[in-house]
């Protein structure tokens, strides 16, 4: 199966993660989402889609709404990368906005832990961290939370 790994990222975690899952699949194209040539998508089988939350909903969703019909026949994957642990109500809340369609279509959904740094975001996004109780910089990204997605895609590299 020919895989693409697409991110989009703000501070670094969802691409991050990316390149992770490139290495530990051993295989697969690596492309920033803001620079894929959507043409390309038919050249692939599977696509992993790695994106952050932001403001409670994903990142990458537009890209995933706006190309569903060229990806709908493809096995999709969605890791997505926040602060929030998964079986939290906010991250439950997050889930339920991607579109039931695209829900319902994706071989695999994942929530893992991501990081913040205070140093390299804007004053808006402080502030809404400081509303949830974040004040100060964490990093929880743990490359072995890949893992299940990797067994998932049948190829893990030990």
């Amino acid at each position: 199966m020919k895989t693409l790994i697409l991110y989009q990222t703000k501070f670094g975690s969802a691409k991050q993660y990316a390149e992770w899952l490139q290495e530990d699949l051993g295989k697969g194209d690596l492309v920033a989402m803001k620079d894929i040539d959507t043409g390309k998508l038919q050249d692939y089988d599977r696509i992993v889609v790695c994106s952050s939350i932001y403001v409670g909903e994903v990142g990458g969703m537009k890209f995933l709404v706006d190309n569903w019909d060229q990806l709908k026949e493809k096995d999709v994957y969605l890791l997505v990368v926040g602060m929030s642990p998964s079986d939290s109500e906010e991250s439950k809340a997050s889930y339920l906005l991607i579109p039931e369609h695209v829900r319902n279509g994706l071989k695999g959904y994942y929530k893992i832990y991501g990081k913040i740094d205070f140093k390299k975001i804007g004053f808006v996004y402080k502030l809404m961290l400081r509303f949830k109780g974040i004040r100060e910089s964490k990093d929880k990204m743990d490359r072995e939370a890949l893992r299940p997605l990797v067994a998932q895609l049948g190829e893990i590299r030990l």
